[in-house]
C-alpha cells in the first residue's frame, strides 16, 4: 500500500478525505487530525476482490514466505513527478499490477501484465526485466492522484509434493 499525497503550489495537503490542511513546509505525510484513520489502511478483505482469483491481495503477503514491500507514502507537489517501486520476493511471477483506491470506492486496476505495458497519459509502469519490482510512474501529479495505490504479484508455479507445477485457476 503506498498513500500518494499530493500538495498544491499553496502549499496545501488534498487528503483522501477532500479536506486540505495548509502547511508553509513540506512535511511528508500528514498526520493531522483531519485525516481519518482507516484512509491509511488497507481495505479490508469483506470488500476488496482480486479481480483473478490467482492474484493474491498485495497486503496479505506475510501469509506465505513470499512478500511484496513497497513504501507507505508520497508527498509531492501540484506537477511533480510521483514514482513508487514495488519489490516482492515471488520466485517467479508471471502478473505484476499496479491499483488505485479512492476512498469510498473500491480498486481500480491501473496497469497489469508481465512486461512494461505502454504509457497510459500521465501513467507508466515499468517492469525489470527479472520480473522482481515494478515501478509506478505519475507524471504532472494533481490533486485528483491523490489516493491508496497497491502492487499486486502473480505466482504461476508452486510445489506440489516435492515438485512444481504450474497454478490451475
Amino acid at each position: 500500500m503506498w498513500v500518494l499525497q499530493v500538495r498544491s503550489r499553496a502549499h496545501s495537503i488534498s487528503h483522501l478525505d477532500g479536506a486540505a490542511t495548509q502547511h508553509h513546509e513540506p512535511t511528508g505525510i500528514d498526520s493531522s487530525p483531519s485525516v481519518p484513520p482507516a484512509t491509511a489502511t488497507p481495505p479490508s478483505n469483506r470488500y476488496w476482490r482480486s479481480p483473478d482469483k490467482c492474484l493474491s491481495n498485495p497486503m496479505k503477503g506475510a501469509e506465505t514466505s513470499n512478500q511484496v514491500l513497497q513504501p507507505l507514502g508520497l508527498e509531492v507537489t501540484e506537477g511533480e513527478t510521483a514514482e513508487v517501486t514495488c519489490k516482492h520476493s515471488i520466485t517467479s511471477p508471471d502478473y505484476l499490477a499496479w491499483y488505485q483506491h479512492r476512498p469510498g470506492g473500491f480498486p481500480r486496476l491501473l496497469f497489469s501484465g508481465y512486461s512494461s505495458p505502454p504509457d497510459i497519459g500521465r501513467l507508466s509502469m515499468f517492469i525489470t526485466k527479472d520480473r522482481v519490482s515494478t515501478t509506478l510512474k505519475i507524471r504532472r501529479a494533481g490533486v485528483r492522484d491523490a489516493a491508496v495505490y497497491y502492487c499486486g504479484v502473480r505466482d504461476t508455479v508452486r510445489e506440489e509434493r516435492g515438485n512444481l507445477s504450474k497454478k490451475r485457476c
